[in-house]
């Protein structure tokens, strides 16, 4: 039943939906080619425009600096007073001005009468601008740097385009400095934004003052305005093209890329046309094949469901036999690694909880009962300063703070915190055992406030100090923290007589049998557990020979300290 039913459905899938995903897909896949390519080209058209755009600027923001710095010229200024003829220093201030503008123009000084006085390019002295219209009488009515293109009924046309500003004496205008920008100024100003690409610079009337030789071809401006007046007109050049437009708010000018796009109507209509053939051959071929392939995956679909009945029993050990090289083969085989992995994180969680419960079950057992053991140390402390033993007493108060850090509720604790700690630990020892070691720390400041395990340093330094100088010798114990990438480091390093290889093996079998732990580093054993549980196996303690001493390593993934550190906050 479950085979004839399985065949069926297979058979009605390949005959009714075989061709509708592959149907969509090819859909899908064109549509999303087409609003990427077109987005694609969006972002750079958009880079590109804002490019051009901020070159226009820049290069206008200059040409009005540089005019603003002829016409206020003492030299200029004294020449247009008294039309004094053409000499080396004024020509020296023409091209001064010149200097910071890139593409090279020229620039041209003008008499109030509109008359050619002074010029860099191929003018002649004498020539006539009109004052009473066009670029000089727009600058003396504004009085300010203007910006125009060249027109059609201009007597001088050497240029595409000019920039003016008066000159000015006691509120009477002296003359006019103009700058003449050709289309070969333009072109090499532009031609390392637009590569590759057409572009056009249109004065604010949207009339064209530099183009691209396709651009200008084409009349794009003319297309362009027609279609800014009548909205619903249509052009191959604008169907076939993306145009980006940006205006310079300085001089009004307005900057124009033109890019292809990179799937046109009739391209997609030859690839939608090719999709849909492609789809008709699918459809046939999965009726060719589709009672063949019913009848090869029936069977491995059969045993696969069998296999995950009895894993739904709880049964991890079933295994499926791989008769193939096919997808469903392969299935069955990943099958089989999956349920042997599953079984595998099955009981490396139950190890870890046991480990975990244990770990916690020797924490109990090493507290008595904290609140007696701290009033009672207080009292000790205040004995021995009331009967002056300052030894007592430093010993009970730095005890005190130990034991008020281990009963505290916080899991987690600052750098700098448990640091404090230590030195209460250490100052106890160094009662204890006098010259017998130094203690050094050296500590990244950037470490001070990363969250790490509540007395985690303390036994690593109490195993270097009962274990290092077991032999009767003296050093010193050095704690240090560090950034390394993603990783904190914390080190224990000692001096002293160093650790056997029997001991380093001890410890790593004992990490590796749960329950069993390494005689005589019960703290080492059980700082491990709680890093390892915490951060990961991998970010267990590392021991090494410190060449002379003892070095314990233990490398903290900073972004779980700082998430620890999100927590406390």
């Amino acid at each position: 039943m479950f085979k004839s039913a399985y065949q069926r459905s297979l058979f009605r899938i390949f005959l009714l939906a075989g061709a509708l995903p592959l149907f969509i897909c090819v859909i899908l896949i064109l549509s999303v080619f087409r609003i990427s390519s077109d987005a694609n080209t969006d972002r750079a058209g958009q880079s590109r425009i804002g490019s051009m755009t901020r070159a226009v600027s820049s290069f206008t923001t200059q040409s009005e600096t540089a005019l603003n710095r002829v016409v206020s010229d003492p030299l200029i200024t004294s020449a247009l007073e008294q039309h004094a003829p053409a000499s080396t220093e004024i020509y020296h201030v023409l091209y001064s001005a010149l200097n910071d503008i890139p593409s090279s123009p020229d620039i041209s000084v003008y008499d109030s009468g509109g008359v050619l006085l002074y010029t860099t390019g191929e003018g002649k002295p004498g020539e006539r601008l009109p004052t009473d219209w066009g670029l000089l009488f727009s600058a003396r009515d504004k009085d300010r740097v203007v910006f125009r293109r060249i027109s059609p009924y201009d007597s001088v046309q050497r240029s595409c385009m000019e920039i003016a500003c008066p000159a000015k004496s006691g509120g009477s205008v002296l003359g006019y400095a103009v700058i003449e920008v050709s289309d070969a100024c333009l072109s090499g100003l532009l031609a390392d934004l637009t590569a590759e690409t057409d572009y056009m610079l249109l004065d604010p009337m949207w009339n064209e003052i530099h183009a691209s030789p396709f651009l200008k071809e084409a009349d794009t401006a003319k297309l362009l305005r027609s279609s800014l007046l009548h909205p619903g007109s249509s052009d191959t050049l604008l169907d076939d093209y993306r145009l980006f437009i940006s205006r310079d708010e300085n001089s009004g000018f307005i900057s124009v890329l033109c890019m292809a796009r990179p799937l046109s109507d009739h391209t997609a209509r030859i690839l939608y046309a090719v999709a849909l053939f492609s789809i008709l051959l699918c459809l046939f071929l999965c009726l060719l094949f589709s009672v063949r392939l019913s009848n090869q995956v029936s069977k491995p679909v059969r045993s696969l469901n069998e296999a995950m009945a009895q894993v739904e029993q709880g049964n991890l050990d079933v295994q499926l036999e791989e008769t193939g090289t096919d997808e469903l083969s392969l299935l069955s085989a990943h099958f089989g690694r999956m349920t042997g992995r599953l079984k595998s994180n099955i009981n490396s969680s139950i190890r870890q909880q046991q480990e975990l419960g244990e770990t916690k079950m020797r924490m109990m057992q090493a507290q008595l009962n904290p609140h007696f053991l701290y009033n009672t140390l207080d009292t000790m402390k205040w004995l021995a300063k009331i009967h002056h033993v300052p030894e007592i007493s430093t010993i009970s108060a730095n005890l005190a703070d130990i034991l008020r850090s281990s009963i505290s509720a916080d899991e987690f604790v600052p750098l700098r915190d448990e640091l404090k700690i230590l030195e209460r630990y250490v100052e106890i020892q160094k009662i204890r055992f006098p010259d017998k070691f130094e203690y050094r720390t050296q500590i990244d400041d950037e470490t001070l406030d990363l969250l790490i395990p509540k007395l985690m340093l303390q036994p690593l330094v109490e195993n270097a100090i009962i274990h290092g100088f077991e032999d009767g010798s003296s050093g010193e114990i050095t704690v240090s923290s560090k950034l390394a990438g993603d990783l904190l480091v914390l080190e224990v390093r000692d001096t002293g007589c160093g650790i056997s290889e029997e001991m380093k093996q001890s410890f790593l079998s004992a990490r590796s049998d749960a329950g069993e732990h390494s005689r005589g580093h019960l703290g080492l054993h059980n700082v491990d557990a709680i890093l390892r549980l915490n951060y990961g196996e991998e970010h267990g303690l590392r021991i090494t020979d410190a060449c002379p001493g003892t070095c314990i390593r233990a490398e903290l993934p900073v972004e779980k300290l700082k998430k620890n550190t999100d927590r406390e906050q």
